[in-house]
């Protein structure tokens, strides 16, 4: 009876949270919530459409076009959450979020530019309450940056451990830093354990997976499971 309570309940915060997402920020993007959120626009600059790139487990992401008065136009992309009750849950819970617009305010810059180029922040919003948020962040592509190469996967995990290693002993028991702590749901426990039972036999078997994204795995990261510590 208790955990029928508790998925009952669940499910209708998971629905609230849902309902509430998307109200953080207009679509398309306006270039007055932009200047409003920390992006530096342009007097007469105006947003001149906001196109979908893709959208996954973890968020939808698009890329946003400014015009300006000489008819020139720039991009910036924005990244918004995913419109699944049950990965919103899963978001506010791990507080990806949160963690995600942490690093792009107060990591980023401290990357070596040369090795690993992270996009600037132009603008951004988080509701704690409903997990809802938008990041928006400079457009790479459009910047003329190009994806890893096999080649530079040493100069980018060095580049990483630089960073995590410049925080070796900066959080003590009191002051957390980014890291949440982890709960563990022992109902999911059977299912996470034949999830990676199965990734680990297509591993052996020759299977390839995508790559994810740096910030994916942050978004995942704990004190148990330190990415490129």
């Amino acid at each position: 009876m208790l955990l029928y309570l508790r998925r009952h309940w669940t499910h209708r915060l998971q629905q609230t949270m849902a309902s509430m997402v998307g109200t953080i920020a207009p679509t398309p993007l306006t270039s007055e919530w932009l200047a409003a959120h920390g992006c530096d626009v342009e007097d007469g600059e105006d947003v001149d459409g906001e196109e979908p790139m893709e959208a996954g487990e973890n968020g939808s992401i698009s890329r946003v076009a400014l015009r300006r008065r000489g008819g020139e136009t720039r991009t910036l992309v924005a990244k918004r959450p995913p419109t699944s009750p049950a990965a919103l849950s899963v978001a506010a819970t791990q507080q990806w979020y949160a963690r995600e617009l942490f690093f792009y305010e107060a990591l980023a810059g401290r990357l070596d530019a040369t090795t690993i180029r992270a996009p600037r922040r132009a603008a951004s919003a988080l509701s704690a309450a409903t997990g809802d948020f938008c990041l928006v962040l400079e457009d790479l592509a459009a910047s003329g940056c190009r994806p890893f190469r096999e080649g530079d996967a040493a100069a980018g995990a060095a580049a990483l451990g630089r960073l995590h290693g410049s925080f070796l002993g900066a959080f003590d028991a009191l002051d957390r830093g980014p890291l949440p702590v982890m709960p563990v749901q022992v109902e999911l426990a059977d299912f996470i354990e034949a999830f990676f039972a199965k990734c680990w036999a297509s591993v052996k078997a020759g299977g390839v997976y995508d790559p994810v994204s740096y910030t994916h795995l942050r978004a995942h990261e704990t004190e148990a499971d330190l990415v490129c510590r």
